[in-house]
């Protein structure tokens, strides 16, 4: 780089700037240690004169100096700012300089081809980017010897070559998408193998940690029986030992058949073998009186304060002929309707009011369609209203006329009191009758203008009883409608909600085993490209 003249003297009044043309800077002389001691070192060894120290002097040692050998940089006068290289990592790369540039007219540079690429992208370059490039270049190179479209023959040929170009293209294409699904599959086919691997080594392993486990059990428990068949065996050797040492067996005698002092020191130490042995002795017989307490509240099970106490034959020949009846008679409970249980939930008792308004609908059209048997139901509702002195209740009841038992003559009294005065309220009742029957007789017969009144309200009664029919029918049927429309309306919402569930489901775990496998088949290719580096 050239000094300028107008700045001269930059390398006088800039330090860092270092020209072609500039002066060499005087060099500071060198320091020496030895031969140039500065004038108040020895301030730096001396030591403080307190009397509660060490007395003693410290030996201080001056490390020898030596003579470095200075660096010298020459007479360089360029400075290097940077450096690109392919040697440095790929986040700190950046993409070569390129500077601006203008293509003359006709001219069409190859090396203009190759501006998209960049450093990560196709730099540097490999032997698929040497392929593509010599790829373009035979396009540019048919492109550029293409026949004119001046004739229809030429552009016959044209299209032609242009329909090879691009089914070439095409089949490069397809090539680089089966070779990039191949490579896919691969990876995908390593990675399940590789996991299939590792799952049979997992199992593996469980097996021989349960085989160990498994194992250990049965060493400690062999360990546990051969401990106690040897304990077994000393006990058995020592006990045959001392029965070889001792008289015959004999049995004892029975704790049962001893009295006073036996008993009490046999007591005290009990020959359980011989309780067993003797099926008469208290082991299997116990007595009350030695100890055993009653149970509680047992006057309850005292069978003498209800029944006689049986100590004839008489007696129990009467037990025998007069068994309770809860043993000759069998109560067999009728079940309850399911319509007659009281109402839970809520559909329980909307189906509650629905048979409801059915039987009040199912009751009037029986009236309407016969009026008799209405008119029947009616008075014996009427007359089951009644008092049992009314003398009409009298008249319809039928007497029974086998008595249930025998009448006593206070009975017999009684009845025919019952029935004078019956027959006397009834001889009243029919007075009332006659009277009210002389008395409509007196009035004035009805005119036609009355009984046509009449035939009116008869009408519009007839009217008013169908309307009220009708009515209660339409409230029904709506109700019925409406809450089958709404359990329509739910059950399409509900299938609806299902489905939409259902769906929502299958995609996720369509999308979970998506990113589950592309995960895997990065962290493959992660593994790989490790195992390389």
């Amino acid at each position: 780089m050239a000094r300028t003249e107008s700045r001269a003297f930059d390398a006088y009044f800039d330090p860092t700037w270092h020209g072609a043309g500039a002066p060499p800077r005087p060099r500071p002389a060198p320091f020496h240690a030895e031969t140039q001691v500065p004038q108040e070192r020895y301030k730096y060894f001396q030591r403080p004169l307190v009397e509660h120290l060490n007395p003693l002097s410290t030996n201080v040692l001056i490390a020898p100096s030596t003579k470095k050998e200075e660096l010298d940089d020459g007479d360089a006068r360029v400075k290097d700012a940077g450096t690109q290289s392919t040697y440095r990592e790929s986040e700190a790369q950046t993409d070569p300089y390129t500077p601006a540039y203008v293509v003359p007219e006709g001219t069409d540079p190859e090396v203009l081809m190759l501006e998209h690429l960049k450093f990560g992208e196709g730099l540097p370059a490999g032997a698929r980017e040497v392929e593509k490039i010599e790829q373009a270049r035979a396009k540019r190179h048919l492109e550029a010897n293409l026949p004119p479209a001046t004739d229809e023959c030429s552009l016959a040929l044209r299209r032609r070559l242009l329909e090879w170009q691009e089914m070439k293209e095409f089949n490069i294409k397809q090539k680089e998408i089966d070779d990039a699904h191949a490579r896919r599959l691969g990876l995908l086919r390593r990675a399940l193998d590789e996991r299939d691997q590792d799952r049979e080594f997992m199992q593996e392993q469980r097996v021989d940690t349960l085989r160990q486990k498994r194992g250990e059990v049965r060493d400690r428990a062999l360990e546990s029986i051969q401990a106690q068949r040897i304990k077994t065996l000393r006990k058995l050797s020592l006990a045959r030992g001392r029965l070889s040492q001792k008289e015959p067996y004999s049995a004892p005698t029975p704790v049962s058949n001893l009295t006073g002092k036996d008993a009490r020191r046999r007591k005290a130490g009990r020959d359980i073998i011989s309780e067993y042995a003797n099926y008469s002795s208290t082991q299997y017989a116990p007595i009350t009186r030695e100890g055993t307490k009653l149970d509680k509240d047992s006057h309850i099970f005292d069978v003498t304060r209800v029944a006689p106490h049986l100590n004839g034959h008489g007696l129990l020949n009467q037990l025998g002929d007069e068994p309770p009846a809860r043993l000759t008679e069998t109560i067999v409970k009728v079940p309850i309707p399911q319509s007659e249980l009281p109402a839970k939930t809520a559909e329980d008792r909307h189906a509650a009011t629905l048979r409801q308004d059915l039987a009040t609908l199912t009751s009037v059209l029986e009236d309407e369609r016969n009026p008799q048997a209405a008119a029947d139901r009616k008075e014996a509702a009427r007359l089951a209203a009644l008092p049992a002195w009314s003398p009409s209740k009298t008249r319809v009841e039928e007497k029974d006329a086998t008595p249930e038992k025998e009448t006593t003559p206070e009975d017999e009294e009684l009845a025919e009191a019952h029935a004078y005065f019956g027959n006397l309220l009834e001889n009243v009742e029919q007075g009332r009758q006659s009277i009210r029957e002389l008395r409509d007789a007196a009035t004035t017969p009805a005119t036609a203008a009355e009984l046509s009144a009449d035939d009116d309200k008869e009408a519009r009664r007839r009217a008013v009883e169908r309307g009220a029919a009708d009515s209660i029918a339409g409230v029904v049927a709506s109700s019925l409608l409406d809450y089958l429309s709404k359990e329509l309306v739910r059950e399409e919402e509900k299938e609806a909600l299902a489905q939409l569930a259902k769906t929502a489901d299958i995609e996720r775990r369509a999308r979970e085993q998506a990113e589950t496998d592309r995960r895997e088949a990065e962290e493959r290719v992660k593994a790989r490209s490790d195992e390389a580096s």
